[in-house]
């Protein structure tokens, strides 16, 4: 590892998560927004876990299952994945 600050800002884990969901939905990185639900996307349960998951490994954190139902937007978690 290097010595290179590894705290994510609210703006790394958006564009991670916008970009993230664009990829696994097919759709255009314009199409996401940060205030839109989680479940307006169609996302299933087994898709959060998922994305969970996969944003855990990101984040180097053990992240709840149901994180994307405790914080509905993408907004909404990157903040609460920062404080």
């Amino acid at each position: 590892m290097d010595n290179q600050e590894t705290t994510k800002t609210v703006e790394d884990i958006q564009t991670w998560l916008i970009d993230y969901m664009a990829e696994a939905l097919s759709l255009k990185v314009k199409d996401i927004q940060a205030t839109t639900p989680f479940k307006d996307y169609g996302l299933d349960s087994s898709a959060s876990v998922i994305l969970t998951g996969d944003l855990g490994e990101w984040l180097d954190q053990d992240l709840a299952p149901t994180l994307l139902l405790d914080h509905k937007t993408i907004k909404d978690l990157a903040n609460h994945l920062t404080q």
